[in-house]
């Protein structure tokens, strides 16, 4: 698949070509990837498309015509689906695109596979509240980066009365429209335990309101598996194939017991 991108490539070929029927094929395929054959290689031809638009010189409709579109209308409208922007607008802001599909590898399909249970639970979340600390990220955040923010909030767990025992850790994506879009878009994080509001709040600390509603739950389970990557299976892959779509509330959650060990699970509003 990834030496013949630019052709006109079917699921009949790819079977053939590795001596299974294209029904058997399909099925093992999306299993284990996710999306079938058809939305793995349109999403790795604009990936590679996204690629020059940015590293390259390439009118966009040579650019087009390289990876299988028969115009330069049809491959902006499959672009703007993918990604929410034009070519046009894409290469002139210069940035590249969280959502890309990066290419296929046994490592990338074996850490997903053992890093993340990748169907979720879908639950009614309860009303619950949190006390702790916000602080500015980038896309993509990085275990380091946010160990930082946990840092600086374990030594003044002690100010919070009445939280949880032992305290349930939360950590909260505040949302920005375009959070999941692109590299180095800046956003809040909230590092916080379950507990009401003390009154008043502890010098330099923050409550916030995690509204009821009904939620995806991912499984988060392998430090081997980086968070760009589970970003991208839940809004690259697993939306797309499913029935419902990101509500429009202002969290994304990242839930654990215990800070010492990496389990942990993400909470998506959904709708």
């Amino acid at each position: 698949m990834e030496n013949n991108l630019a052709d006109d490539l079917t699921r009949e070929d790819i079977a053939e070509e590795i001596g299974m029927s294209k029904y058997h094929f399909h099925r093992i395929f999306k299993t284990f990837v996710g999306e079938s054959t058809h939305d793995y290689l349109r999403k790795r031809r604009l990936t590679e498309a996204a690629q020059q638009l940015l590293f390259s010189d390439s009118r966009i409709l040579d650019i087009a015509l390289q990876h299988n579109y028969g115009s330069q209308e049809a491959f902006s409208r499959a672009f703007k689906t993918q990604f929410g922007i034009t070519p046009g607008e894409y290469r002139k802001m210069g940035r590249q695109i969280t959502l890309e599909r990066p290419r296929l590898t046994p490592n990338t399909l074996r850490h997903l596979h053992q890093g993340m249970i990748l169907e979720p639970q879908l639950v009614e979340n309860p009303e619950y509240t949190v006390v702790g600390l916000r602080g500015c990220c980038t896309v993509p955040s990085t275990e380091h980066q946010l160990r930082q923010m946990w840092d600086h909030l374990i030594p003044r767990l002690s100010e919070i009365p009445n939280m949880d025992h032992p305290p349930v850790f939360v950590g909260i994506h505040e949302f920005l429209p375009d959070i999941n879009r692109f590299y180095n878009t800046k956003y809040y994080y909230l590092v916080s335990v379950l507990a009401p509001p003390p009154e008043p709040l502890p010098s330099g600390m923050v409550s916030k309101t995690i509204p009821a509603g009904k939620c995806a739950i991912f499984t988060h389970k392998e430090p081997s598996l980086s968070r760009l990557e589970v970003d991208r299976y839940i809004h690259g892959t697993w939306f797309p194939n499913s029935r419902y779509k990101r509500a429009k509330q202002d969290i994304v959650l990242e839930i654990r017991e215990n800070l010492s060990e990496f389990k942990y699970y993400i909470l998506i509003p959904i709708m």
